[in-house]
């Protein structure tokens, strides 16, 4: 569904500091020592800056925002400091959206429709049968860019001129006992979601446009070349072995030019969808089946590792 997000609005700013949730500071240069125009708090994972022409920016992560108020953390976040950089493993369900905005609408007195997003994370967290650092590592293309993994194994990224595409494991990250995947587009430019009509914090609540917006994660996954870890060797002559050693190999196609990509990409395709499990098409059928619950908020339980020592109940899968 909906993470991370970044809105501007306009507040009155000497009414809007007196918020009893909100403790502002002053934002100033370490260099310099030169007091900035605004002044920030923080509350339940959101940072507030409010500038003295009364424009207030607001970022963070409502799913988080919303376990912030469940009081919901992950078994493996033990320490203050831990619990403090909030939990977005579970489900995110619609009604659970809903319940934030109005939420955050009531508390800060906000016109939601009012609120202009900048910025905003759409994915969602599939659990599947697989290995995950698997079909982490088994990410090959997209859009002719190749994925970078920057310091986390668990973690691929890509970026193109509006937005990134986002892969990674949330399994390990929160101890959760099913694998997971995270699969997200994270908008910097909201062009394409501005054409569809999601404009506003108020949009975030029709469901046709999560809809729509959750079909362009799934179109643009489903344009990921993946190398299928499942593909059975054992199946293939010998001219077939040797081209899969290359395809699973990202800098084969990173000294491949563009013009000949097309014919090994195919190539590629076939043997996937020949001698394997096609776990991507697989994926691409959880994620529909996913948003379809997120949006009827049907119930079910999120298990942890028995190590841990809490066991989380959220809504639906």
């Amino acid at each position: 569904m909906i993470d991370g997000l970044k809105f501007t609005t306009r507040v009155n700013p000497s009414e809007f500091e007196l918020n009893p949730l909100l403790d502002f500071r002053q934002a100033y240069s370490t260099k310099t020592g030169e007091m900035d125009s605004y002044i920030y708090a923080k509350h339940c994972g959101f940072t507030f800056k409010l500038y003295d022409s009364g424009l207030l920016i607001i970022s963070g992560s409502i799913h988080k925002y919303f376990n912030f108020l469940q009081n919901i953390s992950a078994p493996n976040q033990i320490t203050p400091k831990e619990i403090e950089q909030g939990f977005n493993g579970n489900d995110f369900s619609l009604n659970d959206l809903k319940m934030s905005l109005e939420r955050l609408s009531g508390s800060f007195n906000l016109n939601l429709n009012s609120c202009i997003i900048q910025n905003i994370e759409i994915g969602l967290n599939i659990t599947h049968l697989y290995d995950t650092d698997q079909i982490l590592n088994g990410l090959l293309l997209h859009k002719g860019k190749v994925f970078s993994r920057p310091l986390d194994n668990s973690f691929r990224i890509l970026e193109h001129q509006r937005y990134y595409l986002k892969i990674y494991g949330k399994g390990a990250q929160y101890s959760l006992i099913e694998p997971t995947i995270r699969i997200e587009l994270k908008y910097k430019k909201m062009f394409d979601l501005n054409r569809i009509g999601l404009q506003t914090m108020a949009d975030l609540e029709n469901e046709n446009l999560l809809n729509i917006a959750h079909n362009l994660l799934r179109c643009e996954f489903a344009k990921v070349l993946i190398y299928d870890y499942t593909v059975d060797k054992s199946q293939l002559n010998a001219k077939q072995l040797n081209k899969i050693k290359d395809y699973a190999n990202p800098i084969f196609w990173l000294n491949t030019k563009p013009i000949h990509r097309d014919r090994n990409k195919k190539a590629l395709i076939h043997l996937t969808s020949q001698y394997s499990n096609q776990i991507q098409k697989e994926l691409i059928k959880r994620m529909t089946n996913k948003l379809t619950g997120l949006l009827t908020q049907k119930t079910k339980r999120v298990r942890f590792n028995p190590l841990d020592k809490r066991l989380l109940i959220t809504h639906s899968n």
